[in-house]
């Protein structure tokens, strides 16, 4: 029995009240419960009782906020997998290794220049800055969508680790502001902040395209 514009709604306000926030992952469920319901369903009598079935099915205990955790794990670790074949994809490409391999030696030139060393790490990280700032007031759906939010958090590492890389050290008295020694840091985080982005754009692309199609159902 096929559904109406209404009750497909009402199974979307249901996913809303249950924890579903995110519209891709609501998108995925509402498929999978319409289908199941379409299947089941004998007569609009029926109708609620079937999607509260659906929805134990799906694994709703009150909510799906367990179900989203999972979710949660599960596309991170995918994203975490992406980033490794992005990695291996970029650097099998000779003109990503001779771009990386100029830096590196612009690097190893200047490397007793603490000045041009900071200048640049600075002008890497403003540069980064101001794509983020972007990235979050023109990607407005980002923190809307699980997978969006997920690679958002990938961009992120790079700056996490560039933190762990210049104030970890400190603890231990060693000192982090050697030229030689941001040269280095430089030379891993680059690269991190390049393939993150890359990668949120990519997915930006990606589900912005799903995102428009929905608006115009």
């Amino acid at each position: 029995m096929k559904l109406t514009k209404q009750q497909i709604q009402f199974i979307d306000n249901r996913l809303k009240l249950s924890g579903v926030k995110y519209w891709d992952i609501r998108i995925e469920m509402l498929d999978h419960i319409v289908t199941d319901v379409e299947n089941n369903l004998e007569n609009e009598i029926e109708f609620e009782k079937m999607v509260q079935s659906s929805f134990v099915k799906l694994g709703w205990k009150g909510s799906f906020e367990m179900i989203i955790e999972i979710k949660y794990i599960e596309i991170r670790k995918s994203y975490n997998k992406l980033l490794r074949n992005e990695f291996r994809a970029i650097f099998k490409s000779f003109k990503t290794i001779l771009v990386f391999g100029l830096f590196i030696l612009f690097c190893s030139i200047f490397s007793d220049n603490l000045r041009m060393i900071k200048l640049i790490m600075l002008s890497s990280i403003a540069c980064f800055s101001v794509l983020l700032i972007f990235s979050l007031i023109n990607y407005k759906k980002v923190f809307k969508s699980l997978h969006l939010f997920c690679s958002f958090a990938l961009i992120g590492s790079s700056i996490t680790i560039l933190n762990a890389l210049l104030y970890v050290p400190k603890f231990f008295n060693v000192d982090t502001s050697p030229s030689n020694y941001l040269a280095v840091i430089m030379a891993i985080i680059l690269p991190l902040m390049v393939v993150g982005y890359k990668i949120f754009y990519k997915k930006h692309v990606e589900y912005n395209s799903v995102y428009q199609k929905l608006i115009r159902l």
